[in-house]
């Protein structure tokens, strides 16, 4: 009876669990005890095993995008979604788990990447640089190994200026017209950030770290950048002098390059905007460093004596200026004095006239020809008089302010003879010179006295 019951638990279709009752499982062949411990342990490692399996399908599924991140997922390894909707901000996210969906990281717009260029920098020993030690430099230019660009010579960019022909077509610049031309080494440090993610997915990064022998990867996408600023380190290089890229024009140098790196990325939109491009490190080839040196200080001193000589310069122009100022306030002084001595002489001599005329009216009076004949001798006479008397007033001043005094003897009507020495005395012209505009002087105020008392006496 008890072997029925039992053998009715066990079948299949009864519903129930395939576990015996201690009192059946006793009652078994070690044989078959042993296939019933069995099947009792297999139970219990696939709960297990379904419980890891649901807890990995979890884990799978869920994934956390960083706060400086940003996630593209990939069905089947095409992009899920469009636009905004296929990039994933920071926070929690569930997908498909591989091979069906996966989620590609991408640095965020906030997070700026960077890039060292090295390309045009000379060949170092870099375990003997990082000791510190200075390795020992090669007389001649390494062409195969040390990275340089071309500049053009000054001569050149003198005449592209005055040509204004700007690059050629080729985009290769005037150093390629058949001038002479410089070498030039520089080192440079790229800054950007992702501002698409899905362009920048699309055209360079395959959403893998990569391998630097493959090539892939962040490696793919840094040797494309690498190579946009080569090219425009050696286009712009090509349309400048050495002196410019590395004394004179350095900001512009710098500017123009970063140009031509973003006309570059714009339109190839790869997704990828530049934050800056820095010029760190600028030389001349090694081997004619010391010439550079020494013509860089010759410049120096050069600029420093223009400079010395502008400051010159401009005193002498500041200290002319200022005599001429001066001198011209002086002429316009000396021409209102003058004016108005002259019309001060102009009223005396109408006063005196004025009044030799009224003393001629008082001799003789009448009015008849007789009269006026007589009259008009008789002015002639007093002017006469007062000429003369006018006359030696001035020799009088004139003798007193003289420094030497010539009387000339007469002889009757023999003829005279005169001796001059000239230039016995330097000063005396200056004296003279002196005197006389002193006298002038002082008969321009007597003048002025006399008119001014003219003046108040009419009043």
């Amino acid at each position: 009876m008890s072997n029925k019951t039992g053998e009715n638990k066990s079948q299949p279709g009864s519903g129930q669990k395939p576990n015996p009752a201690p009192s059946d499982v006793e009652g078994l062949d070690p044989a078959s005890k042993a296939l019933v411990d069995a099947l009792r342990i297999s139970f219990v490692m696939l709960k297990i095993i379904m419980f890891c399996m649901v807890g990995l399908f979890a884990w799978t599924c869920l994934y956390t995008v960083g706060p400086n991140e940003q996630a593209i997922e990939l069905r089947f390894g095409r992009i899920k979604g469009y636009g905004a909707l296929a990039v994933n901000g920071p926070g929690p996210h569930w997908k498909w788990p591989e091979p069906i969906e996966e989620a590609v990281m991408i640095p965020s717009k906030d997070s700026v990447r960077q890039l060292d260029v090295d390309s045009f920098w000379y060949t170092v020993d870099r375990k003997a640089e990082a000791m510190g030690r200075v390795t020992r430099v090669d007389p001649t230019l390494q062409f195969a190994k040390d990275g340089y660009s071309l500049t053009a010579s000054q001569s050149a960019v003198e005449m592209n200026i005055a040509n204004n022909t700007g690059t050629d077509p080729q985009g290769l610049g005037i150093a390629a017209q058949g001038v002479d031309y410089n070498i030039v080494h520089s080192q440079w440090r790229l800054r950007y950030r992702i501002v698409n993610p899905l362009r920048f997915f699309e055209q360079l990064w395959d959403g893998t770290e990569g391998v630097l022998v493959k090539g892939d990867g962040w490696y793919a996408v840094n040797d494309f950048l690498r190579k946009i600023v080569s090219d425009a380190v050696i286009v712009t290089s090509a349309n400048h002098d050495i002196r410019e890229i590395l004394w004179d024009n350095v900001i512009g140098y710098q500017g123009e390059v970063k140009r031509l790196v973003e006309e570059r990325l714009a339109a190839l939109d790869v997704g990828l905007e530049i934050i800056g491009l820095d010029l760190m490190e600028k030389i001349p080839p090694r081997q004619v460093k010391r010439a550079f040196d020494a013509a860089q200080q010759a410049r120096n001193a050069a600029k420093s004596q223009v400079i010395d000589a502008g400051a010159v310069a401009s005193e002498i122009v500041d200290n002319a200026q200022a005599d001429a100022a001066r001198l011209n306030a002086e002429a316009k002084s000396y021409y209102t004095k003058v004016v108005e001595s002259a019309n001060a002489d102009a009223r005396y001599l109408s006063e005196v006239t004025g009044k030799i005329e009224d003393a001629a009216n008082q001799r003789v009076s009448g009015d008849g020809p007789v009269a006026l004949k007589e009259r008009q001798q008789a002015y002639a006479e007093l002017l006469a008089v007062t000429m003369d008397q006018l006359y030696q007033e001035t020799l009088r001043e004139v003798l007193a302010n003289a420094d030497e005094n010539f009387v000339m003897p007469v002889s009757g009507s023999k003829p005279l003879e005169m001796r001059m020495y000239m230039s016995r005395d330097a000063m005396i012209p200056v004296r003279q010179r002196e005197s006389a505009a002193k006298l002038k002087r002082q008969q321009l105020d007597e003048q002025e006295r006399k008119a001014a008392g003219a003046m108040k006496n009419e009043r």
